[in-house]
This record gives C-alpha cells, sequence and structure tokens, in this order.
C-alpha cells in the first residue's frame, strides 16, 4: 500500500499519526517561494518560509500533497521524506497537525501530539 492509498481509505475508528509509521520515508511536495524555488532541500531545517496552513475546525494545519502533480503546487514544488514534514509541525509555531492530500482533493488530518512517539525525538518549536 502507498500513502495515497493509505490517505484514499476511509477514516477507521481509533486512527492516528502512528499508522503513518510504514510511510515515514515516503517524499511528501509542498509550495515554496518564487526566490526559493532553485533551493534544494535535505531535511526539515532548510524550510525557512511559511507554508500552507488552513483552519481545520479549532486546530491550523499544514497542508502535504502525496502527489507533485496535484493542482494546487507550484512547479518545481519541495519535497521532503514524510518523516521531516512532521518535524516541521513542531518547528512552525502556531502548527497543531498536518493534512495529507491526494490529486483527488481525498485528505486525512493528524495531529501533531502523535507524531512525538512515531518520531522518538523531542519536539522542536524554535522559530525559523
Amino acid at each position: 500500500m502507498t500513502l495515497a492509498d493509505y490517505i484514499a481509505q476511509p477514516p477507521s475508528s481509533g486512527e492516528t499519526g502512528l499508522a503513518l509509521q510504514p510511510f515515514l520515508d515516503t517524499p511528501v511536495y509542498f509550495n515554496q517561494p518564487p526566490e526559493n524555488r532553485a533551493q534544494t532541500l535535505t531535511s526539515s531545517a532548510d524550510v525557512d518560509w511559511p507554508l500552507e496552513a488552513k483552519r481545520i475546525g479549532e486546530l491550523v494545519t499544514l497542508v502535504f500533497y502525496t502527489d507533485p502533480a496535484h493542482r494546487r503546487l507550484e512547479q518545481p514544488c519541495a519535497t521532503l521524506p514524510l518523516r521531516e514534514c512532521l518535524q516541521i509541525s513542531f518547528d512552525f509555531p502556531g502548527a497543531d497537525a498536518i493534512a495529507l492530500v491526494n490529486p483527488d482533493m481525498r485528505w486525512k488530518s493528524f495531529r501533531k501530539e502523535d507524531f512525538e512517539r512515531l518520531l522518538n525525538a523531542v519536539p522542536g518549536g524554535g522559530y525559523r
């Protein structure tokens, strides 16, 4: 099963971010500002610009896409492994969750608290 296949499945009861474990090395995609388009990213520490965020209910959610051809992405888009994008949720102030979106607009969101155990790391929290 791919990450896009997983996102396309209906949510199951009790689903948490731990379900993302098999996909941590899968690339996900996001926009970068025009002045950074030539920049090659190697880690979440390289992302120093505002990311796409949506308010979903009470949560401020960072948005990442499962396919580089998604219509909401401007080419060339930025890419990092999902693991790094989960870390970004701790590094950007005010982010409460992430959403992963397929080209057909199916999506799932996950609270960043679920990622602490998944990443086995102390959350970041610095301002960039």
